[in-house]
């Protein structure tokens, strides 16, 4: 998975996988966690067995004009073609 990178564009790209189980967890195309000001556009995305493109506690985030398709069909979890999981509010001020 990417970690914590921000300001990141992915466009035009093509992500699959042959190893549709990884492990048994299901393997993702795009596994973002803790990013912010990341743009996932133009991308196509199949037969990855967990979520095609997936985010979690991260902000500021754009999924645009993608094509994903025939994932989240191996993995053990519920997973999807596109997940936002827990999204958090990177600009809070105490």
């Amino acid at each position: 998975p990417f970690s914590g990178i921000s300001f990141v564009e992915f466009n035009g790209l093509r992500v699959t996988t042959s190893d549709h189980t990884n492990g048994g967890e299901g393997a993702y195309g795009f596994n973002m966690y803790g990013c912010n000001n990341v743009v996932v556009r133009n991308c196509t995305v199949f037969n990855c067995g967990g979520n095609g493109i997936s985010f979690a506690y991260s902000d500021y985030i754009t999924i645009d004009k993608n094509v994903v398709y025939g994932n989240a069909n191996t993995g053990p979890y519920h997973n999807s073609g596109i997940s936002i999981w827990k999204p958090v509010s990177a600009n809070t001020q105490d």
